[in-house]
């Protein structure tokens, strides 16, 4: 295949290759029309480092564990990263300095940075336009780490060739309108156990559990990303599995990021809230657990009722603050719970939100009339589930985060400041450099 001739004729790939004709240094911000944001940063016209797109922190965590796996997070010096806006290459850089991974560890981890981001934008190509500005920086090509010598340079051409290999791929075996960010979860479990063997469906339940990207399952299971989708194909078609959105992880819980002092005291705020009590009613054990992992997750008490026929007198003993029901279920179904729940005063103010495949006009109606809260369609997924709570459950956590999300990220600390301050004068000067 002639990549050179497929290359020329993609006005991406044509904005890269100019970049690097011209020895650019600086970054280039790229948009789509949906208001995915990624960054390229150059030096000399070859690039060396990317970074954004749809989950950014995953991404860098998935890095950091496929790749330094043996890292002792004790040793990383307790910084404060928002000063920085490319405090993930900072850190991989101090890292280097002192010897806690080498130098192809390093190579490795920015090279599957590129290569995701610059896949992330060929797939966005076919569905979208994409908005470039040029950001020029003549001082540094990395903006505000003091860091002047790249420690590795990527020759543009040879990169796009090894992406567009794998988009290749992807494209040839129909995956085009699939994105690697998503997550696959069971939708139709009665009829993926019928069409595969308990073993292979008890694999699916544990791997398939909608927490885990394509990417990150590619990385568990150390096989590459058009791999697993490949293996995977033939259930998504069948509706066995849906490709879910899902968030991404927070920043304040990699490893080795630790939050300023005023996050710290943020945090000592909201232990002292009384942490709320969330219960799941569903005769299917993977609902269970998938609903369990989510809202533990989210920090919330967790307990989950299989037993519909007794739920009720389960319910008295438990004192919930937020009743997730399912509605079909054997010998007593949501309706009925939901209406008994009602008749008892003290459960009738509390949120009912109930669960279903039969998202109907119907459904919605009778929900409604029986007191149910809301109506959550499954699959179920963590946006959805989260949504939910933050709705009826309004706690000084959720209400704090939002006015001080604006004000956290523009905070600077003097602690990175401080340990740059005790390096020797050239050692940021002196990284070593591998063309």
């Amino acid at each position: 295949m002639n990549y050179n001739k497929k290359l020329s004729n993609n006005n991406f790939s044509k904005k890269l290759l100019f970049l690097e004709k011209k020895q650019f240094t600086g970054r280039l911000d790229i948009e789509s029309l949906t208001g995915k944001k990624w960054k390229i940063y150059f030096s000399l016209g070859k690039i060396v480092w990317a970074d954004g797109g749809t989950h950014p922190n995953r991404s860098w965590r998935r890095c950091i564990s496929q790749y330094c796996p043996r890292l002792d997070f004790s040793k990383i010096p307790q910084l404060d990263f928002h000063e920085f806006e490319c405090w993930n290459y900072l850190i991989i850089t101090l890292l280097l300095k002192r010897s806690l991974i080498n130098q192809e560890q390093v190579v490795t981890i920015i090279q599957t940075k590129i290569n995701d981001i610059l896949f992330d934008i060929f797939q966005q190509q076919t569905v979208e336009k994409l908005e470039y500005t040029l950001v020029p920086e003549s001082a540094h090509f990395i903006w505000k780490t003091g860091i002047k010598v790249p420690i590795h340079r990527v020759v543009v051409l040879e990169a796009l060739k090894q992406v567009q290999k794998i988009w290749f791929m992807w494209e040839k075996l129909g995956f085009t309108s699939w994105y690697p960010d998503t997550a696959p979860i069971i939708s139709k479990p009665e009829e993926l156990q019928k069409y595969v063997s308990p073993a292979i469906y008890q694999k699916l339940v544990h791997l398939m559990d909608g927490q885990r990207t394509l990417r990150d399952l590619a990385v568990k299971l150390n096989i590459n990303v058009v791999h697993i989708t490949k293996n995977l194909a033939n259930y998504i078609n069948k509706g066995y599995l849906e490709l879910v959105e899902i968030t991404d992880i927070p920043d304040n819980i990699t490893p080795f990021l630790k939050c300023s002092p005023s996050s710290s005291n943020k945090k000592s705020k909201v232990k002292n809230v009384k942490t709320k009590l969330i219960i799941c009613i569903d005769d299917s054990s993977q609902i269970c657990k998938t609903m369990e992992q989510i809202i533990v997750g989210f920090g919330y008490k967790f307990i989950s009722i299989q037993d519909s026929l007794h739920a009720v007198s389960h319910l008295l003993k438990c004192n919930p603050d937020m009743i997730f029901l399912d509605l079909i279920m054997p010998i007593v179904n949501g309706y009925e719970i939901c209406s008994q729940l009602r008749r008892i005063s003290k459960f009738k103010q509390i949120p009912i939100v109930i669960l279903t495949s039969n998202d109907g006009m119907v459904d919605r109606v009778r929900a409604k009339v029986v007191g149910a809260s809301a109506f959550l369609p499954k699959p179920i997924t963590p946006d959805r589930v989260k949504a939910m709570i933050e709705k009826f459950l309004p706690t000084e956590k959720h209400q704090e985060e939002k006015t001080t999300e604006t004000s956290e990220s523009s905070k600077i600390s003097n602690n990175i400041s401080k340990f740059l301050l005790s390096l020797p004068k050239s050692a940021m000067d002196n990284i070593s450099e591998k063309s």
